[in-house]
């Protein structure tokens, strides 16, 4: 058995190089976007970004700057109602990851903050609780923590959502074609890129499969279930585009 060639020192150095590099410019980036997050949340969100500098990056990043304006709104539900946030567990995917109660993006403000708490903190107690029992069957957990903890997780899992979009730059508008497989036909897959939590997206229906387009990142896919109309995910993650297809072993 031969052995194994090395690839020549200049050669590594640059690769840990441009790794650095790439993960250095991911948590500036990443930082710009946790700070539009706190912009919405304590309403304060400027009209332009500050996180995308350049009109390609805005673009490339669009999803990215528009989740964070959902969190920030969702943030300030909670602590609107005076509760935790809700996070997805998922095993073996690091920390939890932030879901979305925007309600469509709308922070409650003047007058709305005194007619309906009683029904910010109701909505969100029977979401959680339904999330809970629903993933709970997928062998998922849905863990309640502190706005504050819940922006950290975020920020962990977004620094490495642009991170892989970054070191694609040649598809950060057109994407690649991505595959999703399910065990049962006429289902509707639903997919988020893996820092929040979205479960109105939906990727395609019905199985199986559905394709479609999707740019960079990292991605967590599931389907609708209309027994308990919900959304449920599966306990995995995809790194677009070193992969391509996903088989949701699951349903």
């Amino acid at each position: 058995m031969g052995e194994q060639e090395m690839a020549p020192p200049e050669e590594e150095a640059d690769k840990e190089a441009r790794a650095a590099s790439l993960r250095a410019e991911s948590e500036a980036l990443a930082r710009g976007v946790v700070a539009n997050v706190e912009h919405e949340r304590f309403g304060r969100r400027s009209d332009a970004s500050n996180a995308f500098e350049s009109e390609l990056r805005r673009t490339a990043f669009k999803d990215v700057d528009d989740a964070a304006e959902r969190f920030g709104a969702s943030l300030a539900l909670c602590d609107w109602a005076g509760i935790d946030y809700p996070c997805l567990g998922l095993r073996g995917e690091g920390l939890p990851i932030p879901i979305d109660f925007s309600v469509g993006g709308v922070r409650p403000t003047g007058r709305l903050r005194d007619l309906i708490p009683s029904f910010s903190r109701g909505f969100l107690q029977r979401f959680v609780a339904r999330f809970q029992r629903v993933m709970g069957e997928r062998g998922a957990t849905v863990v309640r923590t502190g706005t504050d903890e819940s922006v950290k997780f975020f920020s962990w899992h977004v620094t490495n959502f642009i991170g892989a979009r970054l070191a694609a730059p040649n598809i950060w508008t057109t994407g690649v074609l991505f595959t999703v497989h399910t065990r049962e036909p006429g289902l509707r897959v639903h997919y988020s890129g893996k820092y929040f939590i979205r479960p109105d997206e939906v990727f395609g229906a019905p199985t199986t499969p559905v394709k479609r387009a999707i740019r960079p990142g990292i991605y967590v896919f599931g389907v609708y279930d209309i027994a308990s109309n919900a959304v449920t995910y599966s306990n995995a993650s995809f790194t677009v585009p070193d992969v391509t297809e996903a088989q949701l072993v699951e349903f």
